[in-house]
């Protein structure tokens, strides 16, 4: 059996479609933190995505897995590895076929994270014949160039598919982005907007210290950058930077010394140039790659000025904002609302190297009394702006609204 019944209780929510729960990869942080709100809410959670096997300590005595009172049905495949993109846009199929072996007699709703065209097409199918409320969870809007095959290959329309058609035909979106929460509303949705979301409890002790005896200023940028971040455009700025004579070093968490050339031509030598200014630290677990950005003084992003960036918010300014580290970064999306210059970050001109070199050289004019200063306000603004409490009663409510309309 693919799937088995995830929990004593049958879940009157089904949380479904491409991420790796409970924290794989940037959907699986996104869905498990919803679903943490959905919990508190009162309702009984399970998700199926494209893990491929359950985590041993969430098995539990009745075959299935929960993780912090949230149940979810990996794959459980033999092949352990993480899936291909090509795999992920056949998930369809294999979520199907474990919801079709779960007991789904309590489920009210199902919510649809980025899944496949496809899939998208079958739970239209299964929640209309069983009276279920299925809502869409909208977190960006792909470019491309970021797909295989560019804008005629089968991703980028099975995107647009989604995107343009399926997703407002379904009529209820949970959206990530002021971008995406006016698409949807344009188009006659009932949308709740949610950013990114984490659980700040899990966020104490994580404590970096105010000031460094060696006076180097520590930035960090933790994450696989893809084609979505301008990366190579801030260790270029970094060149000009360690050209002044001073002190920086940029840290790079999730990134291999390769994939940190390949962001920028002559990276290789650009690389040897700067020596110990860039560290890679390559792929590290989570709870290491938490500690590595908690102990610099700021992260960085730096992103285009284009409809995907827009579109999305990068999780990881949530992330950095809730370990109380602020952030150089250039406005897109939604971020001019939760980051205010020389308050929980440094906003940056735009994502060039003159002006992301220009912000550092702003941030080592500042005294370290007011780094420190604004290690507080962003970790405030995490408490009271991403913490996933925050959005228990809206969920509830935009939930229960989907119910009724549906029945």
């Amino acid at each position: 059996m693919i799937g088995v019944t995830p929990a004593a209780n049958p879940p009157n929510v089904l949380y479904v479609g491409n991420f790796c729960f409970p924290d794989g990869d940037a959907g699986g942080s996104r869905v498990q933190a919803v679903g943490k709100a959905l919990r508190d809410g009162g309702y009984e959670v399970a998700f199926v995505g494209s893990e491929p096997e359950g985590r041993a300590e969430d098995r539990q005595p009745d075959g299935g897995y929960r993780y912090q009172g949230l149940a979810y049905v990996p794959e459980n495949r033999e092949n352990t590895a993480r899936p291909t993109l090509i795999m992920r846009g056949l998930m369809g199929t294999t979520i199907m076929r474990r919801i079709d072996a779960m007991d789904v007699s309590a489920t009210k709703i199902v919510i649809a994270y980025h899944g496949s065209s496809p899939l998208l097409y079958r739970l239209e199918s299964f929640c209309r014949r069983r009276r279920i409320a299925l809502v869409a969870d909208c977190t960006e809007w792909y470019d491309p160039w970021h797909l295989p095959g560019g804008p005629i290959g089968p991703f980028y329309l099975n995107s647009e598919v989604r995107m343009r058609w399926l997703q407002p035909r379904i009529g209820r979106a949970i959206t990530v982005s002021a971008y995406l929460e006016r698409y949807y509303r344009e188009r006659g949705c009932a949308v709740l907007r949610v950013p990114p979301l984490v659980d700040m409890g899990e966020r104490v002790g994580y404590v970096a210290p105010p000031h460094r005896e060696d006076r180097v200023l520590r930035l960090v940028y933790s994450g696989s950058p893809g084609k979505k971040d301008l990366l190579g455009n801030a260790i270029l700025g970094l060149r000009d930077v360690k050209a002044s004579g001073a002190m920086v070093q940029l840290h790079l968490v999730g990134v291999a010394r390769d994939a940190a050339a390949g962001c920028v031509a002559g990276g290789a030598r650009l690389l040897d140039e700067l020596g110990d200014a860039v560290v890679c630290h390559g792929r590290v677990g989570r709870g290491e790659a938490l500690k590595l950005v908690a102990q610099a003084h700021f992260s960085t992003l730096l992103r285009p000025d284009k409809r995907y960036a827009h579109a999305g918010f990068p999780t990881k300014l949530v992330e950095s904002l809730s370990l109380g580290v602020p952030i150089l970064t250039n406005i897109t999306s939604d971020i001019g609302e939760y980051v205010r210059d020389g308050k929980e970050g440094v906003i940056v001109d735009d994502g060039s190297p003159e002006a992301f070199a220009s912000a550092v050289f702003r941030v080592l004019r500042m005294p370290h009394e007011q780094w420190h200063a604004m290690r507080v306000h962003a970790r405030q603004r995490a408490c009271d702006s991403f913490d996933y409490r925050h959005y228990v009663g809206p969920l509830k409510t935009f939930l229960e609204e989907a119910m009724v309309t549906c029945g």
